[in-house]
């Protein structure tokens, strides 16, 4: 099978799951994300931009030298488990050719139907990538976090992009043509695989939520999202801090934001949550897991 082949079904399958997700919950499709205005956009990938990194700074990270740190670009992509394996004149040859952006938080990166000719990795930040109704309604798919990759899709099978890809904080990207990632993948069977193992993890954790949505009610989506993403602090105790406002975890787990504060407040009137501005503090992390399994 080859690699075109490969991408063509993960993208058959990432659509199903991803359309799936957006109908099966009956508020999926009722609200709209605040993710900043489509004009926040950042110029072409493949242009000069004010984002840009400018003047020796940027040709400076053209060569794979960072600011803060005796680290490269080279070893930042060779640290990624879509490239591993591949050996370390295949990732020079992707570090010569990569640059990097900055997004302001509301920026937008790219909107679906555009063209894909690059890779990105985030550095640093958050993205969000949004699929929208016909009617402009907006539902989050996913996450980008520093170390993810988005776009492996679309610049690899030359289809436009499927989906909105907005940054919801300062966030730093590493871009990458896609002409130089295709070419690696014709003469690199360790790249090959890797690709695939990437789009098998897109594809199980799409699966994984849709079955959320079709077996668990809202409190307990919320309540194993909240587990999943929570972290021990000094003090021992677990919390989950909002990467945004309410709204933008509302659309994650795809329902208006007035069915989330009632779900926030049915946890915290059980005592195993209390929520504190932007953190939501877990005080019962087992209470929670045995409701999830419930």
């Amino acid at each position: 099978m080859q690699w075109r082949d490969i991408l063509g079904h993960a993208r058959t399958r990432l659509g199903a799951a991803a359309c799936s997700m957006a109908l099966l919950d009956g508020e999926a499709l009722r609200y709209v994300v605040a993710v900043g205005p489509r004009d926040g956009r950042a110029d072409a990938l493949g242009a000069p931009a004010a984002d840009a990194l400018p003047g020796e700074v940027g040709a400076a990270q053209r060569r794979g030298e960072r600011e803060d740190a005796d680290v490269t670009i080279a070893d930042e992509l060779a640290a990624l488990g879509l490239f591993h394996g591949v050996g370390e004149a295949d990732i020079a040859a992707l570090a010569e050719v990569c640059f990097v952006r900055r997004l302001a938080p509301g920026q937008v990166l790219f909107l679906a139907g555009e063209p894909s000719e690059h890779l990105c990795v985030v550095r640093s930040g958050l993205l969000r990538v949004v699929t929208s109704s016909p009617h402009g309604d907006q539902f989050v798919l996913s996450n980008v976090a520093p170390g993810q990759i988005l776009g492996e899709l679309s610049i690899l099978d030359g289809k436009p992009r499927s989906a909105d890809a907005v940054a919801a904080e300062r966030t730093e990207l590493m871009v990458v043509p896609a002409a130089a990632v295709r070419a690696l993948l014709d003469r690199e069977p360790a790249a090959l695989r890797a690709f695939a193992m990437e789009l098998a993890r897109s594809v199980r954790r799409l699966t994984g939520a849709m079955g959320d949505i079709l077996f668990l009610d809202l409190p307990r989506r919320l309540a194993k999202l909240l587990v999943a993403d929570a972290v021990a602090g000094r003090d021992g105790t677990y919390r989950v801090e909002l990467a945004g406002s309410q709204s933008v975890l509302a659309a994650q787990l795809g329902v208006t934001r007035q069915s989330l504060n009632k779900a926030l407040t049915g946890l915290a009137k059980r005592g195993w949550i209390e929520v504190a501005g932007r953190d939501v503090v877990l005080r019962d992390v087992a209470a929670l897991a045995r409701f999830v399994a419930s």
